[in-house]
This record gives C-alpha cells, sequence and structure tokens, in this order.
C-alpha cells in the first residue's frame, strides 16, 4: 500500500511578494479614494474649512512663501504680476496633483494584479499602465489578461474621462465667476475712480442729477457682495485671482462700496437710499466675517480717520449737492459702523497682498488739493 506524500509547502522566502502585492493594492486604494475625494470637495460647492484637502494644504503654505519672494521686486507692477501667476499656477498644480495620485493610486494596483497583465510589467510598467489607461492613451503595449483586471482598466478608463469633463467644466465654472466679479470692479471704477473711493461713488451719483442713480448702484453692490460670498467660499482659489486692469482689485471696489453706504447712513440724507445702504452693509459685513473666518484671519481693528479728516469730505459733499447732518453726530455714527468692517477688510487685503481702498480722508483731501473728479 503506498503511502500518499505530504504537500510540499510554500516557501516562507515566497510570501513577501504576496505581502508586497497587498501593500500596494491598498496604498493604491487609499491613493485613489483620496484624490477623488480632493476633486470631489473642490468642484462640489462646499463652504467648509475644516475639512482637510491635499491641494488646500498646498494653496494655504504655498501663498505665503509666494509674497515673501514678491517682496524682493522693487517695482510695483512687477511684484503685482508675479502675485497674479500663484493663482492660475496652483490651479494647474492642484490639477497635476490630483491626476498623479489618480495615476500612482492605479499604478499600485495594477503591480498588485501584474502577474494578469501580458507582458507582466515591474514597478514603474504598472505606473505607465495606469497612466495611459486612465489617460485613455491606449498604445495596446500591456493588455489585461484576465476578468478582474479587465475590469480595474476598464474602471481607470471610466475614471479618467470622468475627470476630464469634470475638471473642464471646472475651469469653466471659476472663469465665469471670476468673469462676473470682475465686471463689477469695473464698472464701479468708471463710476468711484481708480482706485475707488466711497466718497468718489457719492460723487458721481451726485452729478448725475439722478438720486435713484445711487440707490440702484448700492442695490447692485449688494447683489455683488451676496454673489461674491457665494463664490469664493465655493471656490476658494477665486479669491486668489488679481484682476487685470491696474489700480482695480475686488477688495479696494469692496471697501469703497462699504465707505459709500456707511456714508449715505450716516451722514448725509438720502432717504432714498437708505435702505439699499443698510442692506449692503449686512451683506458686505457678512461676505468679510466669513471670508476671515474661513482662511482663518484673525479680527484685528481697523484703521480710524480724525474727525478733521472727516470734516473734509463733508465739505466735498455739500459742495456737490448732498445735505449733511450734524457732522459731529455723524462722525461718531460713521466711525461706529465703520469699525465693523474696516478690521476684517484690512485683514483680508494684507492676506491677499492687495491694496484695500483709497480712503475716506486720503481722497477727500486729495479731491479739495485737485478739484478735478478722477474716472
Amino acid at each position: 500500500m503506498r503511502t500518499a506524500l505530504p504537500e510540499p509547502q510554500r516557501p516562507a522566502a515566497n510570501l513577501g511578494p504576496m505581502w508586497l502585492d497587498l501593500l500596494a493594492a491598498l496604498g493604491g486604494v487609499v491613493l485613489v479614494a483620496l484624490s477623488l475625494r480632493d476633486i470631489f470637495l473642490a468642484v462640489i460647492p462646499r463652504a467648509s474649512n475644516r475639512t482637510w484637502r491635499a491641494s488646500g494644504t498646498l494653496s494655504r503654505a504655498g501663498w505665503p512663501l509666494w509674497k515673501r519672494i514678491a517682496a524682493n521686486f522693487n517695482e510695483h507692477g512687477r511684484r503685482d504680476e508675479f502675485l497674479s501667476l500663484f493663482a492660475p499656477f496652483n490651479l494647474f498644480v492642484q490639477i497635476g496633483i490630483w491626476i498623479t495620485l489618480l495615476i500612482l493610486g492605479f499604478g499600485g494596483i495594477f503591480y498588485a494584479l501584474r502577474d494578469h497583465l501580458h507582458p507582466h510589467p515591474n514597478g514603474p510598467g504598472s505606473i505607465y499602465f495606469a497612466g495611459v489607461t486612465l489617460l485613455t492613451i491606449g498604445f495596446g503595449d500591456i493588455v489585461p489578461g484576465n476578468g478582474l483586471t479587465r475590469l480595474v482598466a476598464l474602471m481607470t478608463g471610466a475614471t479618467g474621462v470622468t475627470i476630464i469633463a469634470v475638471l473642464a467644466s471646472f475651469l469653466l465654472t471659476m472663469l465665469a465667476a471670476f468673469n462676473r466679479r470682475e465686471e463689477f470692479v469695473v464698472r464701479l471704477s468708471a463710476r468711484a475712480g481708480a482706485p475707488p473711493s466711497g466718497i468718489g461713488l457719492l460723487m458721481f451719483c451726485a452729478e448725475t442729477k439722478s438720486p435713484q442713480e445711487l440707490a440702484a448702484f448700492l442695490r447692485e453692490a449688494e447683489s455683488w457682495c451676496v454673489s461674491t460670498l457665494d463664490q469664493t467660499l465655493a471656490y476658494p482659489q477665486i479669491a486668489l485671482f488679481r484682476s487685470a486692469h491696474d489700480n482695480h482689485s475686488w477688495m479696494s471696489s469692496l471697501g469703497a462700496v462699504l465707505d459709500a453706504a456707511a456714508i449715505t447712513v450716516t451722514t448725509v440724507e438720502a432717504p432714498y437710499a437708505q435702505a439699499e445702504a443698510r442692506a449692503l452693509l449686512g451683506a458686505a459685513r457678512h461676505l468679510l466675517s466669513d471670508l476671515a473666518n474661513y482662511f482663518l484671519l484673525p479680527h484685528a481693528p481697523g484703521e480710524r480717520i480724525d474727525e478733521t479728516q472727516f470734516g473734509l469730505a463733508c465739505d466735498r459733499l455739500e459742495s456737490a449737492g448732498y445735505t449733511v447732518r450734524d457732522r459731529h453726530e455723524a462722525y461718531a455714527a460713521f466711525s461706529r459702523i465703520r469699525h465693523f468692517y474696516s478690521g476684517h477688510l484690512e485683514q483680508m487685503a494684507r492676506w491677499l497682498a492687495s491694496d484695500v481702498t483709497v480712503w475716506l480722508a486720503e481722497q477727500s483731501a486729495n479731491e479739495l488739493a485737485h478739484p478735478m473728479h478722477v474716472r
């Protein structure tokens, strides 16, 4: 009677590749999931600064370094041009990070399945196959050999096509949001000067001889503030995009309309625009506080103007035809309202390396010294 021989055991030395394959597959799944989650949080409007994102961390770490490099430029034009490059550069770096993570992730999965690919690729070959499959290049030099590998390859290609479509839509949405924001900035500069000021806007509205002009523009500014808030919280990269025009910025425009609204509420007799001015102040304060909270900026008191400079502004407003209230009471009320937004505004402008605005006092003194209104 023949005795069955025991089956030979697999040498322990061969267990290494099995664990290595398992680790590669697990790491690949994690990288793919991390990249898809990052893309989802970036593309889908989401107003939360508590959710960690790899691309978001890059933006917050890279912007301070970029500003330090820009500080070495002596010429203002070259410095501003260099600062304007960060937003598009950062956006394309983020897209590159997402695609790289996907390629590495699927490459790890294909490395674990390399025995079912023909010819059998090594580590770099698995990443190469993941890249050409994700980007739908498909040279055909490596082909999957069984059902599971074919399914993973099909998922890789479908992910690549979907991501390309989503990112194209994302870029178009970002561009449209930026254009809507800048359209108001340019229209304001035609009324309030470049850089704009609250006094400049009020002076322009006085020249039109139409009381409803101020109310209509303040109403439009309120709508712009709400739109800018929604767009910036949904796509924070928009905040870093700078205007293509000299002496223009969305922060200086925000400061100008806030000053104009504060003066309308506290200083001049303009009952036709009181409701619009108060609504604008509420919307703009909401915008500033939410953005400061999102970008984790500390609150600090803003710059104050003295009563003498405020009096110069009142003289200019009276010469334009406005009826000015009691100056002492108006100054106290104006300073109180301005205190609620000037600190956040200056912190945001400092973080964005942007000019805040031509302040009320500076613009008033300049206009008194040079009566020609600049548009």
